[in-house]
């Protein structure tokens, strides 16, 4: 008997924005970390709350599972605590001002983690002791990620709007990506998780913010405040594809078969789009800036600013708008005809019509939630 398709699930409603989502090894739960310090675990086959959540003291920026289930979670108060599968408190590492990201090593629980203060980039043993030496950065960092192998380390942040290809057995940096600033004047003002006055001094400005390993170790994806995704094949350091998008981005996530690139940021979108050509597939709004991407096998988990999370189906036969400028017609049509049957939800945003039988797109299914 065939399997049930994936159903599109809003999973969380609230005031307080999601800045970060992860999928656990099972591929059936995620942990959710919000503005309130709260971080909470979802069935996601049954679109359930599970027991277990967590309260921190401050705003959640970061979590992370290890192989074997255990979960650190990080945020505003410069510590990251470390679960283990049961959710008991094993460790709690203090890391510096403000954790921004955090990373497992691939099959231990070693983990590494970046920050605002401090050295800015610290690595750590299971046991919670600093691995040293080992190489520190100048400026705050925004984003870490292991290569699949956990051979490798991309570090990203304010670092001269480089990425640091970071060697994980001779601990030491192999290898700096510079970015380049775009060609044309791009409004990328976005208030953006953890806002601070420096965010607006540096519009336009290419300082990485999200980084994301493709599922075979040979192409990183960067995004910036400068509104776009470089994907960069590794082996040679070149510029695979360049993808432009409409404000800072604050997400990116690469499908676990690696042929799709999901998006997000502060156009309050998340773009879909092939990984070979950088082709977009289909755009689907959000409610506000979108802070959190993830793919599970059947789901790409998003989150954003209004408090929404939502899991929207990979497998689904997709009938709505595949680009940017398709969407913003859809958009433009259905505000100014009252008449066409189109749902919007309060906050203004437009979305296609709801048909019957229910049409097999997240868009109708978010509207007909709201």
């Amino acid at each position: 008997m065939p399997s049930k398709p994936a159903q599109l699930r809003v999973l969380k409603r609230s005031d307080d924005a999601v800045n970060c989502v992860a999928w656990h090894p099972s591929q059936k739960t995620i942990a959710v970390g919000a503005d309130d310090g709260r971080v909470t675990l979802y069935d996601a086959t049954k679109g359930r709350e599970l027991r277990g959540a967590i309260q921190r003291t401050a705003a959640v920026s970061t979590v992370a599972f290890a192989h074997d289930g255990s979960l650190a979670v990080g945020g505003a108060d410069g510590h990251v605590a470390v679960y283990d599968k049961r959710g008991k408190l094993v460790r709690e590492i203090a890391a510096g001002e403000g954790v921004r990201s955090c990373a497992f090593a691939p099959k231990t629980r070693e983990i590494c983690v970046g920050g605002e203060g401090g050295v800015h980039l610290t690595y750590f043993f299971e046991d919670g002791k600093r691995k040293l030496p080992f190489p520190g950065r100048s400026l705050w960092v925004w984003s870490l990620c292991f290569s699949p192998d956990g051979s490798s380390l991309a570090v990203g942040g304010d670092d001269d709007s480089s990425i640091a290809i970071i060697t994980t057995k001779a601990n030491e940096i192999t290898r700096e990506i510079k970015r380049e600033g775009p060609d044309d004047i791009i409004n990328a003002r976005s208030n953006g998780p953890f806002a601070k006055e420096r965010d607006f001094r540096i519009d336009c400005h290419p300082a990485v913010r999200c980084l994301a390993y493709a599922p075979d170790g040979f192409s990183l994806a960067a995004g910036g405040l400068d509104s776009r995704v470089v994907v960069y094949y590794l082996p040679s350091a070149t510029v695979r594809t360049t993808i432009k998008r409409q404000g800072a981005v604050w997400a990116v996530a690469y499908s676990v078969d690696g042929n799709c690139l999901a998006i997000g940021g502060a156009d309050q979108r998340i773009a879909f789009h092939d990984v070979g050509t950088g082709a977009p597939q289909r755009v689907v709004p959000a409610l506000d800036e979108v802070r959190c991407l993830a793919f599970s096998p059947l789901y790409l988990a998003s989150g954003d600013a209004s408090g929404m999370l939502v899991l929207h189906p990979v497998e689904t036969e997709y009938t709505g708008p595949k680009d940017d400028a398709a969407l913003s017609k859809w958009e433009a049509a259905a505000s100014s005809d009252d008449d066409d049957e189109t749902a919007s939800d309060d906050d203004g945003v437009a979305l296609p019509p709801i048909t019957s039988p229910p049409p097999k797109t997240g868009l109708a299914i978010i509207a007909d939630k709201w």
